[in-house]
């Protein structure tokens, strides 16, 4: 365990336009007019992805359980401000959720020494 910065995902306010059940079965990751349309996501899988994105653990406090569809904006922006600010923007007017910073013991694999 290891103290590091990371972001929560909170629910924010529920029942949120862009949060709808999941339709299993159906492609996603399709990409039209500038947003890619995931079906069938975990908020978990959602807070995983983003924390690739963001380059910073985004760990899934929403208690929310099964999958959803929602559509994600595929620019977001040239610089990690940019990129938190336009993902925190989207997450609350689309899901109603909200990433609050803090730092916290998070479970790490650290890597000391590789042998040659």
């Amino acid at each position: 365990m290891r103290d590091m910065d990371v972001l929560l995902l909170k629910v924010e306010h529920p029942n949120a336009p862009g949060l709808k059940p999941g339709t299993p079965q159906v492609l996603s990751g399709l990409v039209t007019r500038g947003l890619i349309h995931n079906k069938n996501i975990s908020i978990s899988r959602l807070a995983f992805d983003l924390g690739w994105d963001l380059q910073i653990p985004v760990i899934d406090q929403t208690g929310l359980v099964g999958n959803y569809d929602f559509d994600f904006p595929e620019n977001l922006g040239d610089t990690p401000a940019e990129k938190l600010q336009i993902v925190r923007q989207w997450l609350f007017d689309q899901l109603g959720l909200e990433l609050a910073p803090t730092n916290m013991p998070v479970e790490t694999l650290v890597v000391e020494r590789a042998k040659n």
